[in-house]
């Protein structure tokens, strides 16, 4: 089975340059923060949340993946979703697969823009 494209294998790149930008550099992002950023405070400042203290850089940066995976996961899920809709079309499917890829993303961006404006 070929796809549209001619190209084996072009869906599936397609998805996997989506899924890799909102999914898995994020992850290494996070895990290089936890690696290299610093795991004490400045000037002796007390660690942890709460009572004046504040998180360490290398846990601040696991902080902010935490805070993030949530709605990282719901824009893959859309981005897929997006993704197999606009597939379908045989102009669309026709177009490199980064491309594919680059334009759902920057749907994806467009309204997440949309909804901190509103908000």
């Amino acid at each position: 089975m070929s796809t549209p494209s001619g190209e084996p294998g072009a869906g599936a790149r397609a998805y996997a340059y989506l899924l890799g930008v909102l999914w898995l550099v994020p992850l290494l992002l996070v895990v290089a923060g936890t690696l290299l950023l610093p795991d004490e405070n400045a000037g002796g400042q007390c660690e942890g949340i709460g009572f004046g203290c504040s998180l360490t850089p290398a846990d601040g940066a696991q902080f902010l993946g935490l805070l993030a995976a949530p709605f990282l996961v719901v824009g893959g899920v859309a981005g897929s979703v997006l993704l197999a809709v606009l597939r379908a079309r045989p102009a669309f499917a026709r177009i490199a697969p980064v491309l594919q890829a680059l334009a759902v993303l920057a749907l994806l961006a467009g309204v997440a823009g949309l909804l901190a404006a509103l908000a």
